[in-house]
C-alpha cells in the first residue's frame, strides 16, 4: 500500500509525497502507483512518473515537480547501510519516455533523517543520496537493473556511536530539472512514462573496527 505522505511513518509502509502535482492540467497525473491490483502478485511493482488522458490537446508543464516515494528504517545501528533498488524505465513508446520524464526529470537514491517527532516524510533533512539514469526497457521482457547507494552512518568521535535523530529513512526520488516548460505532445490513447520499480533491499553491512579505539 501506498500512503500519502502526511501518514505517520507507523504503521509500516511505503509513503509518497508529490510537489507540484496540483498545478497540473485535467487528464495529467504525477505521482506513484502498482502496476497490479493482485496484493499478492509476484509481478507487481510499483511507478513513479506522468500518466496523461488521450485524446486532449498538447499540454505545457512549468511546475516544479517532484516525487519521493519513502519508508522509515526501523532501529537502524550505526556502521554502513547499502541501499538497493531493481528498476527500469517504462512507458507507451520510447518517444514519451524521452519527452515526458528521460530528459526533464533525475531519479535519486536518498538517506534522510527525520526532522518531527511526527515522523512523515515531508519533515525531512537528507543525508546523502546518489543519482542514477534508469533504461528503458522492453514491458514484453523487462530487465531490471540494480542501482545502490552506500553510507557510512559513523560518529566522529571514536568510541560513540552515530545519532539517528528522530529516525532514519529511505527514498527514491523523481524530480524535474529542466527549467523550460515540458512540452508534451498527446496522442488518441493514454500515455505514461515512469519509473519502474521490481524489488527493493536495505542492508546493514556492520561496523568497522576503529583501531584507535582502545578498550
Amino acid at each position: 500500500m501506498l500512503r500519502p505522505a502526511d501518514s505517520p511513518s507507523r504503521p509500516k509502509g511505503w509513503r509518497v509525497e508529490t510537489v507540484g502535482a496540483d498545478a497540473l492540467a485535467e487528464g495529467v497525473n504525477f505521482g506513484a502507483w502498482l502496476t497490479r491490483d493482485d496484493q499478492q502478485s509476484a509481478e507487481r511493482q510499483a511507478a513513479l512518473g506522468v500518466r496523461v488522458s488521450g485524446g486532449g490537446a498538447p499540454l505545457v508543464i512549468d511546475a516544479p515537480l517532484s516525487l519521493l516515494l519513502a519508508q522509515e528504517v526501523r532501529s537502524p545501528f550505526s556502521g554502513t547501510y547499502r541501499f538497493t533498488i531493481r528498476a527500469c524505465g517504462d512507458a507507451t513508446s520510447p518517444e514519451f519516455y524521452e519527452q515526458a520524464l528521460a530528459s526533464k526529470f533525475r531519479c535519486r537514491l536518498v538517506f534522510f533523517r527525520y526532522t518531527e517527532a511526527s515522523k512523515r516524510i515531508s519533515d525531512r533533512e537528507e543525508i546523502a543520496s546518489v543519482e542514477f539514469s534508469p533504461v528503458l526497457c522492453d514491458p514484453a521482457e523487462p530487465a531490471f537493473a540494480e542501482h545502490s547507494l552506500t553510507h557510512r552512518f559513523i560518529n566522529d568521535t571514536p568510541g560513540g556511536n552515530f545519532s539517528f535523530g528522530l529516525g532514519l529513512g529511505v527514498g527514491i526520488a523523481v524530480e524535474r530539472t529542466a527549467q523550460a516548460p515540458l512540452e508534451l505532445a498527446t496522442s488518441a490513447a493514454d500515455q505514461h512514462a515512469a519509473l519502474c520499480i521490481a524489488s527493493v533491499r536495505l542492508e546493514h553491512t556492520g561496523k568497522e573496527i576503529n583501531p584507535d579505539v582502545v578498550v
